[in-house]
């Protein structure tokens, strides 16, 4: 797996990153805590992968 994390562009993951940071402060500000709670996870792995890349 790290192989094929060194072939990946760390600026798609960031971007990535960013708008499910974006998709959490929507969800939390509308009171949808249980599907914000998924796409925080989702934001945590994506930044691991940037840290790794």
């Amino acid at each position: 797996m790290g192989q094929i994390l060194s072939e990946l562009d760390a600026s798609h993951l960031r971007i990535a990153r960013r708008q499910l940071h974006q998709a959490v402060g929507a969800l939390e500000m509308v009171g949808l805590e249980a599907p914000a709670k998924v796409l925080r996870a989702m934001e945590s792995l994506a930044q691991r992968f940037v840290q790794r890349v």
